[in-house]
C-alpha cells in the first residue's frame, strides 16, 4: 500500500510519469532509504 500512495504521489507531482516507472522509482526510493531520508529533512526544515 505504501508504494502504491508512493506512485500516486509521483504521477501527481509528474504527470507525464507511467504507472510502470512511477512504481519503480517509488520502490528504489523506499528500498534505499532515500524517501526516509526526504521525509526527516522535511520535518526538519523550519
Amino acid at each position: 500500500m505504501v508504494t502504491a500512495n508512493a506512485a500516486l504521489a509521483l504521477q501527481c507531482a509528474r504527470p507525464g510519469l507511467s504507472w510502470e516507472d512511477a512504481l519503480a522509482q517509488s520502490r528504489e526510493s523506499l528500498d534505499s532509504g532515500a524517501a526516509k531520508r526526504a521525509f526527516e529533512t522535511m520535518l526538519n526544515t523550519k
